[in-house]
């Protein structure tokens, strides 16, 4: 179960504690700062069976009593004591009625500071972040202060590198490259800093203090209590769901209250598309099936990008690049740098498909191959990003959109996992079309460039509570709301879709009435929308 909950709630942090860890310079400071973020976590994650499960919420009591019970003595026996501090953290967290009497008196102040940043802690995701980084702070500070420092031999590092630069003017000299003074000046300076910094780069890793002698102690212990073993503990049907969940990145959230219909209708879940024989085999057959209209499509769509200027530097002529002067220790000649102006990407390209039951064998079959067809024609033009979601709702739990990535820049490892496409329940169009926008917009490398998303779909909103002109509605009100976000949407109308359903909720739409006319109507209605 804990497992799971990671799964489903912590790739944010995750990706919060990479960008945090890669500014942290010792293996100290980024134990401590996992070691926080798994306790903070782990509490916040099993905070939220409350809401979702909590049928759960007395089996994950039992089984944090089992742990922490069964670990006081190793917990109270811990010597080193920065990491009697950390324990004291964790047990405040996770399991307070084991802080005796004796730890509340010799880690009283520490209790409070804990406290405090805990009041909100685990509130909001947002709370977590706030949470780790004040109490990653605190102890930081407090393992500096139970550790006295020498100082890096700065004097020497200082004497190396003038002896360093008087090389340099002697070898540049010899191979007649003239240097003006100012620019020796600078030379110099960076030189210097650069040997300052190793220096205290050197004495830092050298003179490792209280955290890493801490964590030699209590990593055993800590991975125990917050990384539980799964390889042994949980049985084999367990361990398939969990490798299920890792394969497609399931995660779930609730869409914006401005946006949803109700708050019965919110929540969206995520995954990736599967790729097997069988699917792969499907997308070569629609592939082939399709050969003629993907070549027509590559012909008549010709998209442009920007122009943007790049500076090009590493290079052994041109104007003289001041940012790579400390190379000039080491010997290195290329420190020239010109300019050139490239074209960027003008556009990220979002196809979203309806895979509802109304969709049936036959409409599903045009709708995949339409996509199929897009996408290799739109896939390796270099001026785009493309991404291929499908979308259907209420499978398993009446309310949830389910969305399925099947494309995108991340996914160059299965690149005919739509081939998998298929009519699956019901379909809650709006939501699916601001739960695609938002994937992109997490996505894309450039937040700024047109947007253009391409639905495929028998033009028919059904789910529960979503239908008729609620539906189309709502569909028409999300539409609207990506628009007026820059976005602009195309809807592919395939057999079975009703032309007056399309009109009311899409501004731009068409009726693709053979699968010989995709290429036509669809480049048409793409130079429209993007002016071409």
């Amino acid at each position: 179960m804990d497992e799971k909950l990671h799964l489903i709630y912590s790739k944010p942090l995750l990706k919060w504690e990479r960008d945090k860890t890669s500014d942290l310079e010792s293996y100290g400071e980024r134990e401590l700062l996992h070691t926080i973020g798994n306790i903070v976590e782990d509490e916040y994650i099993e905070r939220q069976l409350h809401t979702t499960a909590a049928g759960f919420v007395t089996y994950i009591e039992a089984v944090k009593k089992h742990y922490f019970e069964g670990k006081i003595d190793e917990i109270a026996g811990t010597k080193d004591k920065f990491g009697d501090i950390i324990n004291t953290l964790l047990l405040l967290v996770r399991y307070p009625s084991l802080i005796d009497a004796d730890r509340r008196k010799r880690h009283a102040p520490h209790i409070r500071y804990f406290a405090k940043a805990l009041k909100k802690g685990i509130d909001s995701r947002d709370d977590t972040y706030m949470c780790i980084q004040a109490l990653y702070d605190y102890l930081k500070k407090t393992a500096e202060a139970m550790h006295e420092k020498g100082e890096p031999d700065l004097d020497s590092a200082m004497a190396e590198a003038d002896a360093r630069v008087k090389d340099m003017k002697a070898r540049f000299a010899d191979s007649g490259v003239e240097i003006s003074a100012k620019d020796w000046e600078e030379i110099k300076a960076k030189v210097r800093d650069e040997a300052k910094g190793k220096a205290i780069k050197k004495h830092r890793r050298e003179d490792r203090g209280p955290m890493s002698d801490a964590f030699e102690e209590i990593r055993k212990l800590m991975k125990e209590l917050t990384e539980y073993d799964t390889d042994e503990k949980l049985d084999r049907k367990l361990m398939e769901d969990i490798k299920e969940l890792e394969d497609t990145e399931y995660e779930e959230y609730d869409m914006d209250k401005a946006v949803a219909l109700t708050n019965g209708q919110r929540k969206i879940t995520w995954n990736l598309a599967k790729e097997t024989d069988r699917i792969r085999s499907q997308y070569k057959e629609d592939r082939n099936l399709m050969k003629a209209g993907i070549g027509q499509l590559k012909k008549k769509i010709q998209l442009y990008g920007n122009t943007q200027r790049y500076t090009i530097r590493n290079q052994k002529q041109g104007k003289i690049d001041k940012r790579l002067l400390h190379r000039i220790p080491q010997g290195r000649m290329d420190l020239f740098k010109f300019d050139i102006e490239q074209t960027d990407k003008p556009l990220d390209i979002c196809l979203l498909v309806d895979e509802s039951g109304s969709m049936g064998y036959g409409t599903m079959a045009h709708a995949r191959q339409g996509a199929i067809a897009l996408k290799e024609a739109l896939g390796d033009n270099p001026q785009l990003n493309l991404w291929v979601f499908g979308h259907s709702a209420d499978d398993g739990e009446n309310g949830t959109t389910q969305m399925i990535e099947y494309a995108s820049p991340r996914m160059n490892m299965r690149p005919m996992a739509m081939g998998g496409m298929h009519a699956r329940y019901e379909n809650r169009d709006g939501n699916a079309i601001v739960a695609a926008t938002q994937r992109v917009l997490e996505q894309t490398d450039q937040p700024h460039a047109n947007k253009l998303m391409i639905v495929l779909s028998d033009g028919s909103p059904s789910a529960n509570n979503y239908r008729g002109d609620v539906a189309i509605s709502h569909t028409r009100k999300c539409v609207k709301h990506v628009e007026g976000r820059g976005w602009s949407i195309i809807q592919l109308g395939f057999r079975g879709a009703y032309e007056g359903y399309m009109k009311q909720m899409f501004t731009h739409w068409s009726y693709v009435q053979r699968m010989e006319d995709l290429s036509t109507v669809t480049t048409k209605l793409i130079r429209k929308v993007l002016k071409l």
